[in-house]
């Protein structure tokens, strides 16, 4: 593989916009999103000590320029730190007319051009060995703070610690090529802005994750909005929110429950938040929300009204052991494992296991092997 002269030090939106002039105009883009198409814009902004600012302007609306019923426009933001050799217009064209975009253009369809479109499938990884199977299928991979109940058997996630969510992300790190990696920042971190800079920076710059998350306490957006300034990409959550709340029940089954948590998300979304969790919303609430947001909107039990789906892996293979009305088991693991556990121990005491082909110097055939002296 050819070596990068460049590195990307961070990514960022750097501004949505989206008209819709009128009604005449929705239903108009609704029945004819097939005329639609994506336009791409890419500019280079230089900046100190060998560094660069790359663009990617995507904007979706009607092939015909005539037409004007409405479009959706984000700008995407790439810092680039350029090797010291690199000098001549040859060599840097290609890097911030190709190569950048090329590797992080992925990562902007995969989230903001599915909204309305497509759904954006999430689950979380705690691992290398299930980030890589997740990887190649998924949109999102998310260290999620429920690691303190799956993986370390507490009561909440209120003891999960900065360390612990930094070594789990290294190691899913690992297993990541395509999907979008979110970390869960834990309860604690983020009081205040200051300490929110000083934490989400700490992970973002040991783990190379691309984005982080934060809980909602009706108030904390202001601390949202203080970290997208500083070209963080943030993604919210509202509803049920493990941190803040203990008593887990259904949130927005009254009209006024709902105007509120959508007040709430808009305060997200105007903060600069690029996606939002919605945890165990009423179906009403969730497509109020995600209607009313241009940000995508990821449910756990919300509903099929949100732009995608979050689940907790452990949860949706069966293993957990904690299944709430919301979570579909696909698969029964703790019965494949178990049956796997009762084999291997089967075989363990009848002397079936190691056989000589298991051994380092054996073969598959069950001549002796000598050692050499």
């Amino acid at each position: 593989m050819e070596k990068k002269n460049y590195r990307i030090l961070g990514e960022f939106i750097k501004d949505i916009s989206a008209e819709t002039k009128d009604i005449e105009s929705y239903i108009y883009t609704k029945e004819n999103i097939s005329k639609y198409k994506l336009f791409i814009d890419i500019n280079t902004k230089p900046l100190k000590n060998k560094m660069a600012e790359v663009s990617i302007s995507t904007k979706f609306k009607e092939n015909d320029s005539s037409n004007n019923h409405g479009y959706f426009e984000m700008v995407y933001a790439v810092v680039v730190k350029i090797d010291e050799d690199v000098n001549t217009k040859e060599i840097l064209e290609p890097i911030f007319l190709k190569d950048v975009p090329t590797e992080v253009y992925p990562k902007i369809e995969k989230i903001f051009l599915k909204k309305n479109r497509s759904k954006i499938v999430s689950l979380t990884a705690y691992s290398k060995s299930i980030a890589k199977i997740l990887d190649k299928h998924i949109d999102i991979v998310l260290v999620g703070d429920s690691m303190a109940n799956v993986l370390y058997g507490h009561k909440n996630t209120h003891s999960m610690k900065l360390d612990n969510i930094i070594q789990h992300t290294l190691s899913v790190k690992l297993g990541i090529k395509n999907s979008l990696l979110v970390v869960d920042m834990p309860k604690g971190s983020y009081n205040n802005h200051k300490a929110a800079e000083k934490n989400v920076k700490l992970v973002i710059n040991k783990t190379g994750c691309d984005a982080v998350k934060l809980e909602s306490n009706k108030k904390n957006y202001k601390i949202i909005e203080k970290l997208v300034k500083k070209k963080i990409p943030v993604m919210g959550h509202i509803g049920y929110t493990p941190q803040f709340k203990k008593k887990f029940r259904v949130e927005g089954q009254t009209k006024k429950e709902a105007v509120k948590l959508l007040k709430e998300a808009k305060l997200i979304e105007k903060a600069g938040a690029f996606s939002i969790v919605l945890e165990c919303l009423s179906a009403d609430a969730a497509k109020l929300i995600s209607r009313k947001l241009d940000i995508p909107t990821i449910g756990i039990g919300s509903s099929s009204h949100c732009d995608g789906q979050i689940l907790v892996t452990d949860d949706m293979l069966g293993i957990s052991g904690f299944y709430p009305k919301f979570v579909k088991k696909y698969a029964n693991l703790n019965r494949i494992i178990e049956k796997a556990v009762k084999k291997y121990a089967r075989e363990v005491k009848q002397k079936k296991f190691p056989a000589i082909y298991n051994f380092l110097n054996g073969s598959k055939s069950r001549k002796k092997t000598r050692i050499k002296k």
